[in-house]
């Protein structure tokens, strides 16, 4: 179990925990944490089902903190891609310039 809380109220809190088809989180929706809001990934990395660990990781940036926006000097992206010895022959949604699969 991962928790990453930063100790004041008011500031996020988020508990991260490991399951063995994905994680679950839970964090306070309340201003003094009475109210507690749970939510689970689907994400199995020996199937290649990445998905809901990039939801997972772009939810707990937006918990915890700004991660930039387009005009910033610097800002947290968060992306599949290819593992470097791995050859996509297929022209998937990874491989694809954005937006040519219809996003």
């Amino acid at each position: 179990m991962l928790r990453g809380a930063m100790g004041a109220p008011g500031l996020a809190s988020v508990i991260v925990e490991r399951v063995s088809n994905g994680a679950v989180t839970e964090k306070a929706s309340d201003w003094d944490g009475s109210v507690k809001v749970r939510k689970a990934y689907k994400f199995d990395s020996e199937e290649g089902d990445a998905g809901g660990l990039v939801e997972l990781l772009y939810d707990i940036l937006e918990e915890i903190g700004d991660g930039g926006s387009r005009y910033s000097e610097k800002r947290v992206q968060i992306r599949l891609v290819h593992g470097d010895k791995y050859e996509c022959k297929s022209g998937c949604a990874i491989c694809a310039p954005e937006g040519a699969m219809g996003d």
